[in-house]
């Protein structure tokens, strides 16, 4: 199952660990994020933070649109194309 978040803001990386460690900020958790792209993340402690985190997170989760593997098989032929087109400038975006 994935969660799809309706576009809002900046897109942000949000990881929490422990309800007291809280990680938000821009990188990815991929090769090409370390490598290629300028990143900013802010680590902060403390409980208060972690939950206000959750909170917006559980928020989100709730507008967030759920595509299982059934209805991901589903997507109409435009939506394959595209996605084939723009794996042609993936190393590029």
């Amino acid at each position: 199952m994935l969660n799809l978040f309706p576009p809002q803001g900046l897109p942000c990386i949000h990881c929490q660990a422990c309800a007291f460690w809280s990680v938000v900020g821009s990188s990815n958790f991929d090769r090409r994020s370390v490598l290629f792209n300028d990143e900013v993340d802010a680590v902060v402690l403390g409980a208060a933070t972690a939950q206000e985190l959750q909170t917006m997170f559980d928020n989100d989760t709730k507008r967030a649109k759920q595509i299982d593997l059934a209805s991901w098989r589903r997507r109409s032929i435009l939506e394959r194309i595209n996605e084939l087109y723009s794996t042609i400038w993936q190393d590029w975006l």
